[in-house]
């Protein structure tokens, strides 16, 4: 799987290893880099939610949940999660996850 950074209109892509491939559902690139919250985040199974500045280093955040994260999307400090059963959870200012009622 290659990622590519929107940025370059498509035109800079990078080999993401398996281990990232094989946990992740979603990656989510913010044009606008805010120092706290990395620059691409990923979710995926068992709460799966890594960072990464680059596209090519990953490291892995705390979401504090165990369920599949299906989607992620970041816009200036605050970067959102979805997930199975209702899930939703958010990070600000790169800010533990909290969990957020979606009821």
């Amino acid at each position: 799987m290659y990622l590519s950074n929107s940025s370059t209109r498509g035109n800079l892509y990078r080999r993401l290893s398996q281990v990232i491939v094989a946990s992740v559902a979603w990656i989510s690139f913010s044009a606008s880099i805010n120092a706290a919250l990395p620059a691409f985040v990923a979710v995926g199974e068992n709460g799966t939610v890594l960072g990464s500045a680059d596209g090519s280093s990953w490291s892995a955040l705390n979401s504090g949940s165990s369920k599949r994260l299906r989607s992620v999307a970041v816009k200036g400090n605050v970067a959102v999660v979805v997930g199975e059963a209702g899930t939703i959870l958010r990070s600000v200012d790169g800010a533990p996850w909290t969990a957020v009622n979606s009821g």
